[in-house]
């Protein structure tokens, strides 16, 4: 694992690139894919074993891919996405390889569905799995295993205003 370097931060100077594409290639048909690059000098980086400081990683970065697809037929919109994220960083004083950074989980599916009602209403579900990840960097610390959130919502417009009741986590994940 990396070192906890006391002293003052420096703020993190980041090189982002992104490169993505959007197409509707039928009549309610949306998909979109994206590739995404963030380089950081002096990461901000939090130490759980120690309160959570925070000190800074000499260098960082974060790459991945996003995709999603839409798709809304008469009544009914639901779009599904995935993202991939690999988020590494190190520092030179402790002469290690690049390591895993805390909290960046490598995979998320997320899924959303609404179905427009008569009235002026709609439901909404919206879920989201998110894979395992850790509190420390290179993957130590606590694992905070993968989890799926589950939100409900039903919704009505007046006028400018809208009335909703929503649950949401309604499988009660931690």
């Amino acid at each position: 694992p990396l070192e906890f370097q006391p002293g003052h931060l420096n703020p993190e100077i980041t090189w982002s690139y992104n490169l993505g594409t959007a197409v509707k290639p039928l009549p309610g048909l949306e998909t979109t894919f994206n590739l995404y690059r963030s380089d950081t000098r002096d990461r901000i980086a939090l130490d759980p074993t120690r309160d959570f400081a925070a000190f800074n990683l000499d260098r960082a970065y974060s790459q991945g891919v996003e995709a999603e697809v839409a798709y809304e037929y008469k009544m009914v919109r639901q779009k599904i996405g995935y993202s991939y994220l690999q988020a590494e960083g190190k520092d030179a004083s402790t002469n290690y390889d690049y390591s895993t950074l805390a909290f960046s989980p490598k995979h998320k599916i997320d899924y959303r569905a609404d179905v427009t009602l008569p009235w002026q209403t709609q439901t909404t579900l919206d879920l989201l799995y998110v894979y395992k990840q850790w509190t420390g960097i290179g993957e130590s610390g606590v694992e905070i295993p993968d989890y799926l959130v589950a939100n409900l919502k039903l919704s009505k417009k007046i006028g400018f205003a809208e009335l909703f009741v929503a649950c949401n986590n309604f499988l009660n994940r931690h």
